[in-house]
């Protein structure tokens, strides 16, 4: 698809997508005379996908060895997605780092770690993860889930508990919570969330100290989503969790 533009703006319509494919803009200048292009910029359609809007000031760069090119241009490109469509989300559940220790917690134990477990909610589906088989305070998982979307409004629920402390109910970290809106442009999201825990979470126990709203630890996810009859895209990824350094 190519378009033209002498004014503010310009709109268009992209049908088919690739991890090759790019948004080209060159500029020309009005001469019949001579060979009137100033300069051009490659921006790939996988950047604005993934980032949603894209705004700043780019170099132009040569098309050829005998161009000559200077000076740079600025530009706003926006991503608008078509209708909603149902599909699957997929969840890597790779660990936490950094889950605050139980003395921090509670007044009255002397633990140094957690046999902690992850829950995946979306709407009425849920997963759980094994929990860890020796104490830690950095659980690993390495665990992944496939989940049905049917709303736009959806909200994916990612939250740490721990058993093993002696009551009925397990106890619960808290949660990340990453809107259905920041998957829909099918590009993978792979990063640490952190995990907090709100006032109306859950009732404090007699020993236990009022953290609500803190940060108690951060979580590392991939998720991705594709809609029914199409590919999952590749796209850019995030470093493999096994190269990222763990605290110990």
């Amino acid at each position: 698809v190519s378009t033209q533009s002498t004014g503010d703006s310009a709109s268009y319509v992209v049908d088919k997508i690739t991890e090759k494919t790019k948004i080209l803009m060159t500029l020309w200048n009005d001469n019949k005379l001579k060979d009137d292009f100033l300069g051009q910029v490659p921006i790939p359609i996988e950047r604005v996908m993934r980032e949603g809007h894209v705004d700043e000031r780019f170099e132009l760069q040569k098309r050829s060895e005998k161009s000559n090119v200077a000076g740079t241009v600025h530009l706003r490109i926006s991503w608008i997605s078509g209708p909603f469509k149902s599909g699957n989300v997929v969840v890597n559940l790779y660990g936490c780092r950094g889950l605050v220790p139980p003395q921090k917690l509670f007044r009255k134990t002397s633990e140094d770690g957690y046999s902690a477990y992850c829950k995946v909610e979306l709407d009425p589906i849920k997963y759980q993860s094994k929990p860890t088989k020796t104490k830690t305070c950095n659980p690993f998982w390495n665990e992944s889930c496939k989940l049905r979307v049917t709303k736009e409004q959806s909200v994916l629920i990612v939250s740490v508990w721990s058993e093993d402390f002696g009551k009925i109910n397990d106890y619960f970290h808290g949660d990340c919570r990453i809107p259905m809106s920041k998957l829909l442009n099918r590009q993978p999201i792979a990063d640490w969330f952190e995990i907090t825990k709100s006032s109306k979470s859950s009732k404090l126990g007699q020993d236990e100290i009022d953290l609500s709203g803190f940060v108690r630890g951060e979580v590392y996810i991939r998720a991705q989503y594709t809609p029914d009859g199409e590919n999952a895209l590749s796209g850019a990824d995030a470093v493999s969790y096994t190269h990222l350094t763990l605290p110990t």
